[in-house]
């Protein structure tokens, strides 16, 4: 059985071991959701708000945009309130719209794909469509986080992250349990991944141990009962979709969309994208020095050196202060 493994930190010094979380039986626990649906989600990536299943395509034949897109359902609820105010077991949209979501545009066909399949979770909201289409609305998708196996997800789902806590001896809550779309944020020992059918691959797994020691984390499905001092047994558990653009050819026709943590870099020769230009997706840096060696953006303001246009996820037009 696999088991989560965490680090044991003394007084003294901090030691680096593995620990084993406690096995226990699985009981079916609360499946209502408590989050207040009339409040507009909070999309931000540390939110535990906002996340949908895609149920099925939409079989029927009449003209678009009222027929032919999805249906989603709130994940933890037995309703979801649609865009028009109605709840029901699911509810229609026209589009899966992943314009906020960093994805390139392949891998917006892959996640449209397995999540068509039931295999992923999306963080978004609805998005009403103008006149004449009212009460319709597309999904606009934040994040999409695909599942490790195709098993049919069957429990409560919540985020594993780590809790920061450190323990001598166990079951220690090295995890936090927060359950999706809601407020309840529970203590966690440990999780089982090698339990699902079919059974999660070897790099699933590794993926998942790897998330789970980060504040994101990863999204499980369980029928564990939440709290307690058993490790959560997985029927599905879910990772963070984010396939890498770097390096790939953005900012012309048919280039690619680059990903939330990176931006569009344009050498200056190619004058910020101008006469459709190329540029390569590069990552945001997330520190700069202070070392003041100005720089003119593509963006026409001026930045103390091109780390900090980068940062910002700005090209450099010129050395020298914009005029």
């Amino acid at each position: 059985m696999l088991r989560h493994p965490f680090s044991i930190v003394t007084a003294v010094a901090p030691l680096f071991a593995v620990a084993l979380a406690l096995g226990g039986c699985a009981v079916e626990p609360e499946t209502t959701a408590d989050a207040d649906e009339s409040a507009e989600d909070d999309l931000t990536a540390a939110s535990n708000t906002g996340f949908f299943q895609v149920t099925r395509r939409d079989a029927r034949r009449c003209a678009a945009p009222g027929c032919g897109g999805y249906f989603v359902a709130r994940v933890n609820a037995a309703k979801t309130r649609c865009a028009d105010g109605t709840y029901a077991a699911e509810c229609y949209v026209s589009a899966l719209d992943f314009n906020t979501s960093g994805l390139s545009g392949s891998a917006q066909n892959e996640a449209t794909d397995f999540l068509a399949n039931g295999d992923g979770i999306v963080k978004g909201a609805f998005k009403a469509l103008a006149a004449p289409n009212a009460g319709i609305a597309s999904f606009s998708v934040k994040e999409v986080w695909k599942g490790a196996t195709g098993a049919t997800p069957v429990g409560s789902f919540y985020r594993l992250a780590d809790s920061g806590i450190r323990c001598v001896t166990t079951p220690c809550p090295t995890l936090k349990a927060s359950k999706l779309n809601s407020a309840k944020v529970y203590d966690a020992t440990g999780y089982v991944l090698d339990k699902t059918t079919p059974k999660a691959s070897t790099a699933a797994i590794a993926e998942a141990t790897t998330a789970a020691a980060t504040a994101n984390g990863f999204l499980i499905a369980t029928k564990t009962a939440v709290p307690n001092n058993n490790a959560l047994v997985a029927s599905e558990f879910y990772t963070r979709f984010a396939p890498t653009t770097l390096g790939r050819t953005c900012g012309t026709r048919g280039g690619t969309l680059c990903s939330s943590d990176e931006f569009c870099s344009y050498s200056q020769a190619a004058a910020c994208g101008t006469f459709d230009a190329g540029g390569s997706c590069t990552k945001k840096p997330q520190a700069c020095t202070a070392l003041y060696q100005p720089v003119c953006g593509c963006d026409g303001r001026t930045y103390g050196n091109a780390c900090s246009a980068a940062n910002q996820g700005i090209s450099v037009k010129s050395t020298g202060a914009c005029p």
